[in-house]
């Protein structure tokens, strides 16, 4: 059978020991979200994997469903396959496993007792690259009767094929044309011990299948694909095979892959997915939710899109097809051939917002994930639907409630939503009843001339009495619980906010920057009202690069100023920094966080020390996925100890944090996070587009040696100048004027004299810049 082929974001964090009691789970539990893949074994017994530590049986056709792996956190598992002594699954392991990865190996072989329900680690023949940075992966693992394949490598150097006999005891290894690259493998297709397929690149420039009936002594290669990439194989019987090209034919071999000729196909943009579930019946899954049935062996195609539930085929019986929905998150069953559909289990919620007042208090804005049945939930001692203010009739009502947020404040809900179309107002609403009620406070004319347009940011005003929001650029704040209101125009035309926390009876700050290079100045009120100041503003030489994100105010005067570093291209964030002031904004004091992945979003505090998140965890050789990381300072970030407190599923909205416990809301669930863990997190460099630092941050380099800056240039020739910048943007030292002399200069320079620390390397080649951080310890 072969499976989808996209590949797969998996999370991967190398962690220090992080137990799974750090997260209580208060609602409610979708642990069967993420479905990979799926097999049978030993007759009517289908097995489903997911990545969310999942393992799914059903042992009568999919009407029930039991997950055998639950309440466990180690593994993700993205592949399975099945022999007559139990199951094998490809996995890597999660924050909670306190195990340790063999050096360069990314993923692990387990082996699953069905009559146990234990995973065992299988030893693997070791692969080591030839580059530290070069880490090996397991592509596939395969199984036919009591054999198994196993398919590694890394993308440039070498790929290997192993097969046992003997459940993974002993391996030997099955060579491989010498034609055949390791670059852009594909997932091998076995019928036995002797007969193998795959789809390989070859000799770097083309595509082809190859196969082997004779256990890889000899191997058959066919025609060219160039410049198509195939999706796989599937072996039909001992002698038949079929290839499936992204773009093009279906290619069919009648004699082991020495021949072969396309078959006709049907009409779909690209294949997604095939499988055979029979001598004859297959179905095979095209892009944009096109699915075909065949009858005769691949030769000829029913349509059945309009009936298919999903989008990802997994697997099947002759009389049963398993189909995951196309967020893979959902599991549908036909068994009249893909005529009809049943669910088998629905998605329910999407949690993507989550606000809480206090520990006990708080709101969460969810939907359904396929009819736009929405719904609210607050928080007292449990989760209670609220009434919604829009009209659910509204032919646009998905629309509004996608704008729509509610911001708990003390005990009191606000309630707000901007408008979409030109004629919409405003609408601001208060619930004092735990959203059972709603008040209207924002009249439809109370606003004035302000644009009724335009992005939305709710001011943090922790006093009952006060509430703010920014519309546009004009601030909107009632004293009074929202019996008055007062509309005070920011600053300029020219310049938006992008945070505020407002104090009553205290200094109110402000980050707010043009629009064009993000927010580069903030700015103190002696009030909540009037007579703004900048008290901090980016520097030239970094402004360009970099912005401010967040403020956050200590309980005992302490400032804070969150702000990204990123890359020239402006969308990539490389790392971030903080600034702290203890007058009130009148001096500052520069924290690097050595953040070299996902930049920080949000400033918050749990009772005992500071925290800011990462969202963006980019890791693996293969796949990339987006995560969720905490970071802590229990010091203020005086020195540069950062304990990463890492949530692996991530997808959600922000943290936040009350009490010493911190809240996370992922797209299925709310958790608490109650104690701390440490976890790394890998580093990645990030391009400029024609012209980029290729230094490999962060690492670091020492302030008595000489280093060099590995530069990629589009066209040589032009002028070239390198300068030294601390964090605050000073110029410190030239270190390099002249030209260009190719596309891949070194520059060298030395580190004498510097203290350890932080500083920033700006580039000019011509009109472009590039900047990178570099840390000297």
């Amino acid at each position: 059978m072969m499976r989808t082929l996209l590949l797969i974001p998996i999370l991967i964090c190398l962690a220090a020991p992080l137990h799974a009691q750090m997260f209580e789970q208060v609602y409610p539990d979708f642990e069967y979200a993420e479905i990979r893949e799926g097999t049978h074994w030993n007759g009517d017994t289908f097995y489903l994997c997911g990545l969310n530590q999942m393992l799914l049986r059903t042992t009568d056709a999919g009407k029930t469903w039991e997950n055998r792996m639950s309440g466990v956190r180690d593994w993700c598992f993205y592949d399975i396959a099945a022999t007559e002594e139990g199951l094998y699954l490809l996995a890597e392991p999660t924050v909670f496993w306190n195990g340790t990865m063999p050096e360069h190996q990314l993923a692990a072989l387990l082996r699953y007792d069905p009559w146990k329900n234990s995973l065992d680690l299988v030893e693997i023949p070791r692969l080591i690259p030839t580059a530290d940075d070069d880490p090996v992966s397991i592509h596939d693992v395969a199984a036919a009767g009591g054999v198994l394949f196993l398919l590694q490598g890394n993308d440039y150097d070498r790929l290997l094929l192993h097969r046992s006999v003997d459940d993974g005891v002993t391996w030997d290894e099955i060579s491989l044309p010498d034609s055949v690259v390791p670059w852009n493998y594909r997932e091998v297709a076995c019928f036995d011990s002797l007969r193998i397929a795959m789809i390989a690149r070859r000799n770097g420039t083309t595509w082809g299948a190859i196969a082997t009936t004779d256990g890889g002594k000899h191997w058959s290669l066919g025609p060219d694909l160039t410049p198509i990439e195939s999706n796989g194989m599937i072996w039909l019987s001992p002698h038949e095979l079929l290839a499936f090209v992204h773009e093009g034919p279906i290619m069919y071999s009648s004699n082991g892959g020495a021949q072969w000729s396309e078959r006709s196909y049907p009409p779909v943009s690209r294949f997604l997915d095939a499988v055979a579930v029979g001598e004859n019946r297959g179905y095979v899954q095209g892009g944009f939710g096109k699915v075909f049935r065949t009858d005769d062996g691949f030769r000829t195609f029913v349509d059945i899109s309009n009936n298919a539930a999903g989008e990802y085929l997994i697997a099947g019986g002759l009389d049963t097809l398993i189909n995951s929905g196309r967020t893979c998150d959902d599991i549908y069953v036909t068994h009249d051939g893909g005529l009809s559909w049943d669910f088998v289990r629905k998605a329910e919620l999407l949690f993507w917002d989550l606000r809480m007042a206090s520990d006990t208090v708080g709101v969460a804005m969810v939907e359904t994930m396929y009819d736009d049945g929405l719904a609210y939930y607050k928080t007292s001692d449990g989760w209670e639907t609220m009434t919604l203010v829009m009209d659910q009739n509204h032919p646009m009502f998905h629309e509004y409630y996608q704008r729509c947020r509610i911001y708990p404040v003390t005990e009191s809900l606000w309630y707000l939503v901007p408008p979409l179309l030109p004629e919409d107002k405003w609408l601001v609403h208060k619930s004092t009843d735990g959203g059972v009620s709603w008040e209207n406070l924002l009249s439809a004319n109370a606003l004035g001339d302000i644009p009724m347009k335009g992005g939305i940011t709710v001011v943090d005003m922790p006093d009952a009495n006060y509430f703010g929001i920014i519309l546009e650029r004009n601030l909107v704040v009632t004293s009074d619980r929202g019996e008055s209101w007062k509309v005070k125009n920011l600053l300029n035309q020219s310049t938006f906010s992008y945070t505020m926390q407002l104090r009553p009876h205290a200094s109110s700050w402000m980050i707010s920057g043009d629009g064009v290079f993000g927010a580069d100045t903030v700015w103190r009120c002696s009030s909540c009202w009037d007579d703004w100041v900048p008290v901090l503003v980016e520097p030239d030489t970094v402004r360009s690069s970099s912005f401010f994100r967040m403020v956050h105010l200590t309980p005992d005067g302490e400032v804070y100023v969150l702000a990204e570093f990123r890359s020239t291209l402006g969308y990539l964030y490389d790392w971030s920094y903080i600034y702290r002031s203890t007058d009130d904004g009148q001096s500052w004091e520069l924290y690097p966080t050595c953040i070299d992945v996902g930049g920080g979003y949000r400033v918050m505090q749990d009772g005992s020390s500071l925290l800011f998140t990462a969202p963006d965890i980019y890791a693996s050789s293969n796949r990339r996925t987006r995560g969720g990381a905490l970071r802590r300072s229990t010091d203020g970030w005086k020195s540069n100890t950062i304990e990463d407190i890492m949530y692996e599923r991530g997808g959600g909205g922000a943290p936040y944090a009350w009490d010493k416990a911190i809240y996370v809301c992922d797209r299925r669930s709310i958790f608490r996070n109650l104690t701390n863990g440490i976890n790394s997190i890998l580093s990645r460099p990030v391009p400029v587009s024609g012209f980029m630092i290729d230094t490999p941050y962060p690492h670091p380099i020492r302030h008595d040696e000489t280093a060099t800056i590995p530069l990629r240039i589009t066209g040589a020739g032009q002028a070239l100048h390198l300068t030294l910048h601390d964090m605050l943007g000073r110029k410190l030292r030239d270190l390099y004027d002249g030209i260009a002399v190719n596309e891949n200069p070194v520059i060298t320079w030395n580190t004498g004299g510097l203290v350890p620390g932080m500083y920033v390397i700006r580039a000019q080649c011509g009109t472009d810049v590039a900047v990178k951080p570099v840390l000297v310890e």
